[in-house]
């Protein structure tokens, strides 16, 4: 639905929609609102089930995440070589 709307409107939508990433992630906070309303038109959600991988070793990205709530744990040969998250006490 949202690709027929007007484009400001998108980004306006877009940006209330990802209120929280962009109220609390330290990425954003100087960003000006029209910054804030073009990154915001680009985001997409994506929930992730416990157990499911994410990225693969050795995959070129071209995306970047934002853990809005829960953790990643970050494996390297079987083991938990690290963990990302809001209560993890690391920021990403």
């Amino acid at each position: 639905m949202l690709k027929y709307c007007p484009k400001d409107l998108q980004a306006d939508i877009c940006v209330h929609l990802n209120r929280v990433i962009l109220d609390t992630n330290p990425a954003f906070q100087h960003a000006s609102i029209g910054a804030l309303r073009a990154l915001a038109r680009n985001f997409w959600i994506c929930h992730v089930a416990p157990g499911d991988r994410v990225v693969h070793t050795g995959e070129s990205l071209d995306v970047l995440y934002f853990i809005v709530k829960g953790s990643l744990e970050v494996k390297q040969n079987g083991a938990v070589v690290g963990l990302l998250g809001k209560n993890t006490g690391v920021s990403i």
